[in-house]
């Protein structure tokens, strides 16, 4: 005979029934358990959470700061290079003004 029917055997009833009362509110809270693991509603809830902007604001907002920093350093970077073209230029446009200055106070003696 299985030792668990012969325990029951040598208890009281109100004992059994407190046993019976325990088992029934442990299978309640696991099924309850079990109940919300399968509750589609719980797995939306969790996913629309993971999906949502608002708790990954921090990151979103790190990244527009970082892409602003490149763009403005590249912008700085061009108009830099576009400086030095037009200063080439620039010295280029003097030297031929120089040299016609020159040729014209040559002229002038």
């Amino acid at each position: 005979m299985n030792t668990r029917i012969e325990s029951l055997d040598r208890q009281s009833p109100e004992a059994i029934e407190r046993e019976i009362a325990a088992t029934r509110e442990s299978l309640d809270s696991k099924l309850a358990e079990i109940e919300s693991r399968l509750n589609p509603r719980v797995h939306l809830d969790r996913w629309q959470a993971r999906l949502d902007p608002r708790g990954h604001m921090d990151l979103v907002a790190a990244g527009l700061v970082l892409a602003g920093s490149i763009m403005a350093v590249t912008g700085l970077l061009r108009s830099r290079e576009s400086a030095t073209v037009d200063d080439a230029a620039a010295d280029e446009l003097m030297d031929e003004l120089d040299e016609v200055v020159l040729d014209e106070i040559i002229v002038c003696e």
